[in-house]
């Protein structure tokens, strides 16, 4: 399976992006009532191409089941309830937050068992990951019901970000290419991508979801003695024949 590592100017230099094209069911939102009170809702469209570049990897995932999932509602409307910073995934190994156009995590509002966030249309937001164990982590993202990598419907069977120990991981927008992302900014609804594309569904939007699996990180090569490596002390590879010089 292929996987992908962007190369970015220092937040994101080193993490890695795998490759799918599996679908699943889109993620709705059952309390997304449409039809009511429309202009408090907000989605996601495609802003302006940020730099991304990407490479290609191998890794497999220990199991088809992911280790957590996540999804944050939002709307123009604020939530009543506890606000928070960043959400701790796997036993706090991994955590989460949303970053607003400054940089600055922001607000998610726990209430009734779901988070929400509260969206200004037009701000660029960025989703922010950081592994603090020693394992290898797969993030899969949909934002409004669409692959963040591929723009199909949302799919646990899609591949995603890698996210190596000790890294930070910034999540800025849909992939365009293996050097572009469209940046994510909150907009109306009639404005987001969902809304005007064939793969999206308008009962899909104002949801972000991820989720984390672990990836089966391979041994590094082996330097043993008598390999293509150089070798500090050949000697011990093969014997080596006394100096001859002649009379």
């Amino acid at each position: 399976m292929r996987r992908i590592k962007p190369i970015l100017p220092v937040l994101l230099v080193g993490f890695l992006l795998l490759a799918g094209c599996s679908l699943y069911p889109q993620i709705s939102n059952p309390q997304h009532d449409m039809d009511s009170t429309e202009g408090q809702y907000q989605g996601t469209q495609w802003g302006e191409g940020l730099e991304s570049r990407v490479t290609r990897v191998n890794l497999e995932r220990v199991s088809d089941s992911p280790l957590e999932r996540s999804e944050i509602y939002y709307s123009a409307s604020r939530s009543p309830g506890t606000a928070i910073k960043e959400i701790p995934m796997i036993n706090g190994r991994v955590t989460f937050a949303v970053l607003d156009q400054d940089g600055n995590k922001m607000d998610l509002v726990q209430h009734n068992g779901d988070l929400h966030l509260q969206a200004a249309a037009g701000e660029h937001y960025e989703l922010r990951l950081r592994n603090f164990g020693n394992r290898t982590y797969e993030v899969v993202s949909a934002v409004d019901g669409l692959d963040v990598l591929n723009g199909q419907p949302g799919s646990l069977h899609h591949r995603g970000y890698v996210l190596e120990p000790g890294r930070i991981l910034t999540i800025s927008g849909f992939r365009r290419s293996n050097t572009e992302v469209a940046a994510f900014r909150f907009s109306s609804v009639g404005d987001a991508d969902t809304s005007n594309s064939e793969q999206g569904a308008a009962h899909n939007l104002g949801v972000l979801g991820l989720a984390v699996f672990e990836l089966s990180t391979p041994l590094p090569p082996s330097r043993a003695v008598g390999s293509h490596l150089p070798q500090a002390f050949p000697a011990d590879a093969s014997p080596v024949p006394s100096p001859h010089h002649d009379d």
